[in-house]
């Protein structure tokens, strides 16, 4: 005899299951924000940001902004003087290339805005503390750097309590009043699909007193949910309300990989350089703000005001094979004279390759700009010899191969190429700098001292950029720098410690190379070519004059081999349009 079926029906599974949370974005921003929150976003939860800005525009709500990336869309509200702190990694515009962005810096100087300074993985470690409910967490980011100082009321360090005899840094937990995210799909309940890198996209919406602001780009069954559970980051008892908005991320980019389902998109980079533009000005940007984010009054009237045709290129450019048709229409000229940058790069990617080689490295994080193609391009150079090496982004990204004519490291194009996806604090505190790391990072800087101290955080009063992932970088074995070389960036002593110079093994410039060489400073070891026949004697000085130090000079001075045909050619399919190769 067997069980009547109807003792089974409390088992079965619905098809769409909890509390309907589905609301308008507008109705979402007025039941959950009120002044003086803290709020936390991450950098693609753009349509809340314009929602906020919208709602709150022309008052002083006093809010407190925490964010891996204060940039675009997120840059209105700052201007519109809503928020009167931000506890950030950095505040930059990422395209064509990393660079400060003016009414921020105007802003900042007028002491209209505080800005927090942590590094990324620090800034995730402190939110995954208050997720977690714990008062706070070990870390090995910021220690000896001027951040450890400055936050003195949320880093301490202390004598390892097991008996190491090491210092450990200590970050005090960080819980945001309500966490904007953007999605790929939730259910009606808020369960939510985030798909990898996970970046800075985990920890904040968990950490969250109050709750979680959900957008997603489709609205599906709670059926779906269980098929792509793997993919849920947010659960549904997290989430305030969910709205529909796509192209919610809008001008970044949304990869889909793993779920092919819905269609992915490329970041905007046109709307980008026209809002980097306008920022410069602050009439212009006060323009652009109520063209963009003031005007349009809901998510359907921004997108009717980019206009199909662009949304659907934009669709078009983030399939995963699209890098190679636009491949096709570059501009590539492999005959033109060898630029100064290029060679600095080439001379920084050899010096990697070699560091792999002889050290035994097995990773190398690629920083941005010139940083990454000297890494990208030791990754492919040591790839054609046989010699197995993995690339790691600090957004999450472990054994990506980057993608020829895309040179900005954030962009979705390369995410499909990875071996793994996974987070920030994942990709710095294990991959990078933990206890079986065998990385060597790849790192630029607006500031280098003789001590390969790296300052991209502020001079005098004026704010640079942040620290983003510099300062978690400079936790592996070693570094390679690469920096474009004049006094006011080699100096005998930077404005700010970012990234403590004691692991920056080797500085590459468009000049020279300088080494440690068993002491504590750089020493000028080789000189580069240069675009002339100049004897190496004249182009030491020439690299002593340009530096901010007394430098010392290797009784031995190594004259550096020109480029070779496949470092050019490769250097030139990785960036075509010269982004970060130009003199």
């Amino acid at each position: 005899m067997g069980i009547d079926p109807s003792l089974l029906k409390p088992f079965r599974l619905e098809a769409d299951e909890g509390q309907d949370k589905v609301v308008s974005l507008s109705e979402a921003i007025q039941r959950n924000i009120r002044p003086g929150m803290v709020i936390h976003f991450i950098k693609e939860a753009g349509a809340s940001i314009r929602e906020l800005s919208r709602q709150f525009w022309g008052t002083r709500p006093g809010f407190t902004f925490v964010a891996y990336i204060v940039c675009n869309h997120s840059l209105a509200p700052v201007h519109g003087k809503l928020a009167r702190k931000l506890i950030t990694t950095n505040c930059t515009h990422i395209y064509p290339s990393p660079g400060p962005v003016k009414v921020i810096q105007q802003l900042y100087r007028e002491g209209q805005v505080q800005i927090e300074n942590w590094s990324l993985c620090s800034l995730q470690q402190r939110l995954m503390a208050g997720a977690m409910g714990v008062s706070f967490v070990p870390t090995r980011s910021i220690s000896g750097s001027t951040m450890a100082e400055e936050n003195r009321d949320s880093f301490q360090t202390m004598d390892d309590p097991f008996g190491s005899g090491d210092r450990v840094g200590m970050l005090k937990a960080l819980q945001p009043d309500v966490s904007f995210v953007h999605g790929w799909a939730a259910d009606r309940n808020g369960n939510t699909i985030l798909l990898g890198p996970h970046d800075e996209s985990l920890w904040g919406p968990r950490a969250a007193r109050e709750g979680v602001v959900v957008t997603v780009e489709k609205l599906v069954s709670t059926e779906f949910i269980r098929a792509h559970s793997h993919l849920v980051k947010v659960p549904g008892y997290m989430v305030n309300s969910v709205s529909v908005v796509p192209f919610g991320a809008h001008p970044w980019g949304l990869g889909n990989h793993g779920l092919p389902e819905i269609a992915a998109y490329k970041e905007d980079y046109e709307f980008m350089a026209e809002l980097r533009k306008a920022s410069d000005n602050p009439t212009d940007f006060d323009a652009f703000v109520r063209e963009w984010v003031l005007s349009p009054p809901t998510p359907d009237a921004y997108l009717d005001k980019l206009g199909r045709r662009r949304l659907e290129r934009l669709q078009e450019e983030g399939r995963p094979d699209a890098w190679e048709e636009a491949m096709k229409r570059a501009n590539l000229s492999l005959d033109a004279p060898v630029t100064s940058s290029e060679m600095m790069v080439i001379v920084a990617s050899r010096q990697l390759q070699a560091k792999v080689r002889r050290h035994r490295r097995r990773a190398i994080l690629a920083g941005a700009g010139a940083s990454a193609l000297a890494a990208w391009l030791a990754y492919y150079l040591l790839k054609g010899q046989g010699d197995d090496v993995e690339l790691v982004m600090g957004a999450g990204l472990v054994g990506y191969a980057p993608r020829p004519g895309e040179p900005i490291i954030t962009s979705t194009v390369h995410f499909p190429s990875a071996r793994m996806l996974t987070d920030s604090t994942d990709a710095y505190s294990v991959v990078v700098g933990g206890g079986n790391a065998r990385c060597v990072s790849s790192l630029g800087a607006a500031q280098i001292d003789k001590y390969g101290n790296i300052n991209t955080t502020r001079v005098g009063r004026t704010y640079l950029m942040g620290s983003g992932g510099g300062n978690d970088a400079g936790a592996s074995l070693e570094t390679v720098a690469v920096v474009r070389q004049m006094k006011d960036r080699f100096v005998d002593k930077v404005d700010y410690i970012t990234t403590p110079g004691e692991r920056v093994a080797t500085l590459v410039s468009q000049l020279a190379v300088f080494e440690k060489l068993g002491s504590d400073q750089f020493c000028l070891t080789a000189v580069l070519p240069g675009k002339t026949t100049a004897p190496l004697a004249d182009r030491v000085r020439t690299a002593k004059e340009n530096c901010g130090w007394e430098l010392r000079v290797a009784d031995s001075v190594q004259d550096i081999a020109p480029p070779s045909a496949e470092e050019i050619r490769l250097l030139r399919l990785l960036d075509p349009d010269r982004f970060f190769t130009a003199d």
